[in-house]
């Protein structure tokens, strides 16, 4: 970003701020937390740290990006130029997608699982092998945090 010209290293001379939080990271990290206190600590840190510096006092549009606006999730595309994009779905209209679908997820803990949405995805997509394949992202398989897995697991699927 620093390449182009109206950018400046002095935040207080800034008519836009880009403040790098990745909330889907921390969230990954304390999801089982059953404190509220602790789970939300370190975004309510930094919203303190940003109060305190001189270039917050003035008026500000404040955005939020959610994961369906950034960077596709949790694929590990990230492209940076137009020929990265084109080669990307030059290899996608060739690839063989044998299954309908693909689901990477865990379970989460409830006491009435049943209910849940995804406890049924999960269950009709473990049972119906020939047309849908489920990576674990349980804490303990990791399977999610591999990117090899991730993409080989949604190139397969329609």
């Amino acid at each position: 970003m620093k390449r182009y010209k109206c950018l400046t290293r002095n935040s207080s001379l800034a008519s836009a701020i880009f403040v790098p939080y990745y909330a889907g990271l921390d969230f990954r990290r304390n999801i089982r937390r059953r404190n509220v206190a602790e789970r939300d600590a370190a975004w309510k840190e930094l919203f303190k740290w940003l109060k305190k510096q001189p270039q917050w006092k003035e008026s500000h549009i404040l955005s939020f990006l959610n994961i369906e606006r950034s960077p596709t999730y949790p694929t590990y595309f990230h492209p940076t130029s137009a020929v990265e994009i084109l080669t990307w779905q030059d290899k996608i209209k060739l690839a063989t997608r044998p299954v309908l679908f693909s689901f990477a997820g865990a379970q989460r803990p409830s006491r009435s699982r049943n209910g849940l949405v995804r406890t049924q995805v999960i269950l009709q997509c473990k049972s119906s092998f020939k047309n849908c394949r489920f990576l674990d992202c349980d804490v303990k398989a990791n399977s999610c945090d591999d990117p090899i897995s991730l993409m080989k697991l949604f190139e397969s699927s329609v």
